[in-house]
Formats: structure tokens, sequence, C-alpha cells
């Protein structure tokens, strides 16, 4: 037998044993290091894609954060959130904002309890490149839009659900009124110039019968002519049994004067360029908010809104604003600049509107009617012309109507109720005292127990006013009341930022994939930079 222990095939044999155990771990080598290279290239590939969500968590956080910093103030009086682009120094300026939106970022980058434990280094190695702003929307834009979105959306969240079905009603009544008030100025102007007619053609019938009585007296051989009697002689506006003449007498009072007499008027008065719709230039935003409400139903929500938000002339003092204007919503309804003008274009206008609610209930009641057609042709029948009797009973009707309502701004600015529609049963003023209605006047009256107040006239006219002038007349009346606070005398609804989009460069930098850069030989350039879009924006109720 051959023995090749220790012999030269031996050694051969062993050697190409090892030899080929050498080139299999080469290989494994090799093959296990083209794995570890894919692994920790998909490795990296993983914290990439994380090191994207991050960042994107990391931009919506620093947007929270800065929109976080809203006005407070103005969401505790006034439920409206923005946040104040000038950050309280006056002067607007975007990149305030995007400068802190920049350190709310580092923040968060570099905060511990955003990393990842038991872990000694930043796994996702970012870096924040810069931002910008990219567009936002203010408070103010498109004539208020955004304030008055906010305000409904608040209205919507608080309101009972009773409230819907009582405004309905509330602009059912008020769209009659209206009707009314429209029908009794048509039948207002008709009546002066009939006035006027009246007045000549009286004058030439008083002549016709002065000259036919100088020519019977002639014909009998008198000297002079039988004086005409009392009630032929006097003009019928001067007799004291017409009430016309008390009542432009009154008319030419001071509507204040007739109506309170008893009550101090404010002597409030802002400057004329100091509100926001009476400055010249305003900022405008870039975006458009989210505008889920309007219509009808959100117009009467943003009118109840602002009843409930800004006091009037009957507001107890504990209650008011501290603004340099006391009758806010009276200013609302007429923009004047002073508390005086303001109370004086409410009362003309709940003047107007009460004459045609009264004018229709006495034109169409019997009993009404017929006292002033009694009294016209008391006065200037003797003329023995019907048509000017119809036009004396037509103008007496319109002054009753005028005495009435008159006694009803003197009830309501009492803080007293009067119905919406009148009957002969809740009629105040007769005919008979009509002469005396200045007296009747300073002696006040308490009203009916039933009926609308003040408030509910206020929130008639309100109806019957566009919604447009009332967005801006409440941001007005909203600044003013902010800016009398000493620590926000630079608050400018203007600058209030409701929403904001921005663009945000990040740099992630390779981790895991330097270890594959070191099996390949090749240098790394890590990822191109990431761009993420984020913003925010205040939604309904500040959600």
């Amino acid at each position: 037998m051959k023995n090749t222990v220790g012999g030269k095939d031996g050694a051969v044999d062993i050697r190409k044993k090892q030899e080929a155990a050498g080139v299999i771990t080469v290989f494994f080598a090799l093959l296990s290091g083209v794995f570890l290279a894919l692994l920790f290239l998909l490795i990296e590939s993983v914290r990439v894609q994380g090191g994207r969500t991050q960042c994107a968590n990391i931009v919506d956080m620093g947007n929270m954060s800065v929109f976080g910093e809203y006005e407070k103030k103005m969401l505790e009086d006034y439920e409206i959130f923005g946040v104040d682009a000038s950050c309280g120094s006056g002067d607007f300026n975007m990149e305030r904002l995007n400068g802190k939106l920049q350190h709310y970022m580092r923040y968060n980058l570099s905060a511990p309890e955003y990393s990842i434990p038991s872990i000694t280094f930043d796994p996702w190695n970012l870096q924040l490149m810069g931002s910008k702003v990219s567009g936002y929307a203010l408070l103010t834009d498109d004539d208020c839009e955004n304030f008055y979105q906010q305000a409904v959306a608040y209205m919507h969240e608080t309101a009972v659900t009773q409230l819907a079905g009582k405004l309905a009603d509330y602009y059912q009544r008020s769209k009659k009124m209206e009707e009314d008030q429209q029908v009794f100025e048509i039948e207002k102007n008709s009546a002066e110039k009939e006035i006027e007619e009246l007045k000549e053609r009286e004058e030439q019938k008083r002549d016709e019968l002065e000259s036919n009585r100088e020519s019977e007296a002639a014909r009998n051989g008198e000297t002079q002519a039988q004086p005409l009697p009392e009630e032929e002689r006097t003009p019928s506006d001067e007799k004291k049994k017409n009430p016309l003449k008390a009542l432009w007498k009154l008319q030419r009072k001071s509507i204040l004067k007739a109506v309170c007499p008893d009550r101090e008027i404010s002597s409030g008065r802002v400057g004329p360029f100091s509100l926001y719709s009476k400055r010249l230039w305003h900022k405008k935003g870039s975006l458009k908010a989210a505008r889920p409400y309007g219509g009808l139903a959100g117009h009467l929500l943003f009118r109840e809104y602002l009843l409930g938000t800004f006091p009037n002339f009957l507001t107890k003092d504990g209650e008011k604003k501290e603004g340099e204007l006391a009758y806010q919503i009276e200013y609302i309804l007429c923009g004047k600049n002073t508390d005086k003008a303001n109370l004086t274009g409410t009362a003309k206008k709940l003047l107007l509107l009460r004459e045609g609610c009264n004018y229709a209930c006495a034109a169409a009641d019997a009993q009404l009617s017929g006292q002033a057609q009694a009294l016209a042709f008391s006065l200037i029948g003797w003329t023995g012309i019907p048509e000017l009797t119809a036009i004396l009973k037509h103008a007496v009707l319109i002054g009753w109507s005028y005495g009435e309502s008159m006694m009803d701004l003197r009830i309501l600015f009492n803080g007293g109720r009067v119905p919406a529609v009148k009957t002969k049963e809740t009629w105040s003023v007769s005919l008979e005292k009509l002469p005396q209605i200045a007296e009747i006047l300073s002696q006040g009256s308490r009203g009916q127990e039933e009926g609308m107040n003040y408030r509910d006239h206020l929130r008639i006219l309100l109806n019957l006013q566009f919604v447009t002038t009332q967005k801006r007349r409440g941001v007005d009346m909203m600044e003013m009341n902010i800016r009398s606070c000493p620590s926000l005398s630079n608050f400018q609804a203007d600058y209030m930022v409701v929403s904001m989009n921005d663009d945000v460069t990040w740099k992630i930098h390779p981790v895991f994939s330097k270890v594959t850069s070191a099996f390949t030989g090749r240098k790394d350039a890590g990822s191109p930079d990431l761009t993420v879009k984020g913003g925010y924006e205040y939604l309904a109720g500040g959600k």
C-alpha cells in the first residue's frame, strides 16, 4: 500500500484544500461587504425618509408655535384669532414672523424630547438652511371677510338652537317694516306736495269768498262787507285745534332733546383717520382663507354677534367698552365720529321705521282714519271742495303717525317696549292731545309690557343695512377698543395675520451611507436640499 502521509502528494492535497478554503473566505468576505453596503444603503434610505417626516413635523410645530402667539385681548373680548405681524411695534413686517418660525424650528430641531432615546448621536442629522413666507391672509382682507367668518363661526358654536328661528322671524319682521317705511316715504313726499297745493287752493277759495261778499255788499248798497266767519278767515294751519302747527314746531326741535330730555348724552369723539375704515391705506394679504359661512343665515348670526359684542345707548356703564365712542352699535349703523351724531342718526332711522308702521296701522284702522277724516272736514270743509278735505286727512294721518312715532322713541330710549304692529288699543297719542305732543313727550311713558325694546329695534335696523358696511365698522370698533389698552396702542386690525404659507429648506446630511461609500470608494454627496411646504390657518372657532 502507498503511504501518502507526510509525503509529497499529501502536502499538495493539503495545500489545495487550504487554497480552496482561502478562496471561499475571500468570496464570503466580499459578499458580506456587498450585503453590508446594501444593508447600510437601505438603512440610510429609511433614515432619509424618517428625516423628511421629521422635517415636516418640525415645520408644522414651528407654524403652530408662531400662531400660538395670537393676540389674547382680541380673543378674550371678541373671540377672534389673529397674530400681529408687527409684534406690537406698529411696523408691519412678515419677516418678523418668519424669524419666529425659524426660532421655533431650531428649538424643536435640537429639543431632546424629540430625539431617539439611548442613542448618543443625532440619527437624523438635519440642518435648517432657511425659510421664507410664500403667502399670508389678513383679518381685514376682502372688506373684512375673515373677521366675518370667525365671528359667524363663533356664533355657530355657541348660539342656541332656537336662536335661528327667532332671528328668521326678526328678519321677516324687518322686511315688513321696511316695506311699510317705503310706502310711508312715498305718502309723505306726496303729502308735502299736496299741502302746498292745499294752501294755494284754500287761499284762492278764501279770496273768492271775500270777493263774492264784497260784490254782494255792493249790490245791496252796503259800504262794507260783513267779516268772514272765524273758521273761514283764519288759515287752517294756524287754528288751535289743528295739530299740524305743533308737529311742525316739534320737527324743528332737536330729536334727542325731544325723545331723551332726561338723559346725559355722551360726548365721545374719535379722530377722523384713527379707525380702520377711515384710513386711506390698508395692508392686504395674498391668500384667501377658508370661507365656509355666508348667505342669509350667516348674516343674521353676524348681526347678532355685533349686538352681543358691542355696547349701545342703553348698555349699562359697567358693561361698556373702553374705547372713545360709547354708542358703538349706533356707530355701526351711522358711521359718524361722535356719539351724539351716531345717536341722532339712529334716532332718525328709528323714527322713520316707526312712522311707517304707525301710518300703516292708522290708514288701515277705520276708527283712526275716521277721526282724521272728521278733523280734516272740520278744518277745511267750509271750502266745499272734497278733494281738499281728502288732502288734509292725508296730512293729518301723516302728522299723527309722526307724533305717535315720537312717543314710541321716547318709550324706547327710556328702556320701555312698544308693539311692532300697533292697533287702536295700543295707540298712545289721541288726536285731541296731538297739539300738546311736546308736553306729552316731556312727561315720558313706560310703554307696553310686551313688544319690542330698543335693542330689538337696533336688530331691525341692522337687518336693513348692508353687511359689508357692518364688517368694516365692526372692525373699527374692535380696533378702537383694543387700542385703548396702553400696552396695545399700536394695534391695527389690518396687521392681524390669520393664515400663512411658508417654504422651508432642509439639508439631510449622510450617516449610514458613509459605510457604503467606504466599500465603493466613492464620496457620498448626501441627499439634495429638501423643501418642505408648511403653513397654518385659523379655521372655525380657531381650530
